[in-house]
């Protein structure tokens, strides 16, 4: 599995032998096989915030078009965590053209889903409100958040230090656009969506609507970045700083006129070029929401290298999907990122979304001084399931004519 392209996973999930699903606290796997009787063996790995916690391991004898019932174990653990269960069905002898031992079948499910962290106001705020920008000094944390649009960057969050070190090189900013795939040149989505480009890329925060306030443990500052000028409508962005070093972001998409769906909601950090990789908690290669099934949950290493799929045409790629959480390094110290009511995506790129839709191939691609991440509440599809032009299905777009926010948390690794 581990060489294979999402692509192929997902089209080997769509065929696998046992059709497993969750009812309950059972695990049914309903064997598909016409002719052959033969024993397996099932793991029930149960995750832990993404580390392996517990597995069951299971020989059962199955029959063609039967089904076995295996019990779930009840996890005693606190609400604050995570609960993940992977089922895997591997061959104990050899057949179906592989090898005994080879994974045949792979589904995880969400066990538990952790309630929202309390925020941490211990220890000191300080704020210090200059002409054109505001400083936040925290526990192990300082940012800056600019009061004014200049020439090469809106107003909004401009710097993040973790006891010194410097997370960000351009001001944090939302995002309705990702680059367009080959699927979507030959269906109707750059029609549908061709305005989001210019509202991603040349968007102002209203300087005369910029809000915050201070009171003793928490900051909070809330952007309003104008897309469509003439009705005052776009995105907003609002961070709450708390003392004990956290910083909780909301971003809210305001329905704007000429858009019909969108490709992505997202904010875009400007990372420094020394942030070259992250850990995370989610899916292991590139996946959207309708390419993700077979595509393993898990906790991953990316280096910035690998966030892109080498398109012979450069393209939208490289998303990954259901994370819970990711961490930045820095030369000492890192950066959590976590969800807050919803799992996320995110992109990972030495490019930016704009440089990649504009290349038409890979030696035309702009080499910036900072690396890109996105983190993304709502992504698009890809679609093509039956022919390549084939459009989204309707559940996986984006209705651009209706509000939508999503939350996250960002705080300093301990």
């Amino acid at each position: 599995y581990a060489s294979m392209s999402s692509k192929l996973l997902a089209v080997k999930h769509l065929y696998q032998p046992f059709f497993i699903f969750k009812d309950g606290n059972r695990i049914i796997l309903e064997n598909e096989l016409l002719f052959l009787t033969a024993d397996y063996d099932v793991s029930l790995d149960y995750l832990l915030d993404g580390q392996e916690m517990k597995i069951d391991r299971i020989r059962i004898h199955c029959q063609p078009q039967k089904k076995i019932v295996l019990e779930i174990q009840e996890i005693d653990c606190d609400d604050m965590k995570d609960v993940s269960l992977i089922v895997r069905v591997y061959l104990t002898c050899d057949m179906l053209g592989r090898k005994a031992g080879s994974l045949i079948s792979y589904q995880d499910f969400e066990m538990q889903r952790r309630k929202s962290k309390s925020i941490s106001k211990s220890g000191r705020l300080y704020v210090t409100d200059g002409n054109y920008n505001i400083g936040v000094e925290c526990k192990d944390m300082s940012l800056l958040f600019s009061k004014s649009n200049i020439s090469f960057a809106p107003a909004g969050l401009i710097s993040l230090k973790v006891k010194g070190e410097e997370y960000l090189s351009l001001t944090a900013v939302p995002t309705l656009f990702r680059p367009t795939t080959n699927n979507d040149q030959t269906n109707d989505f750059l029609k549908r969506s061709k305005l989001s480009y210019a509202y991603s890329r040349y968007l102002k925060a209203d300087i005369d609507d910029i809000e915050w306030k201070k009171t003793e443990n928490e900051f909070m500052i809330r952007y309003h970045y104008l897309m469509d000028e003439e009705n005052k409508k776009g995105m907003i962005v609002t961070y709450c700083v708390s003392s004990g070093g956290s910083i909780h972001v909301k971003v809210d998409y305001e329905p704007l006129m000429g858009l019909d769906t969108l490709g992505e909601i997202g904010l875009h950090f400007y990372l420094s070029e020394k942030i070259d990789k992250l850990t995370y908690f989610g899916r292991y290669l590139e996946s959207y929401p309708d390419r993700k099934e077979g595509n393993e949950l898990g906790i991953y290493h990316l280096n910035i290298r690998d966030g892109r799929t080498k398109y012979i045409y450069p393209q939208e790629s490289g998303n990954r999907e259901d994370t819970r959480y990711l961490e930045l390094t820095n030369k000492k110290t890192s950066l959590l990122i976590g969800y807050y009511d919803d799992y996320f995506s995110f992109h990972f790129q030495e490019y930016s979304p704009f440089a990649i839709d504009d290349a038409k191939h890979e030696e035309e691609l702009e080499k910036s001084n900072y690396h890109h991440l996105e983190i993304i509440g709502e992504m698009r599809g890809v679609g093509g399931d039956d022919s390549w032009g084939a459009p989204v299905h309707a559940e996986y777009e984006i209705d651009a004519k209706t509000p939508h926010s999503f939350e996250f948390d960002i705080t300093p690794k301990a």
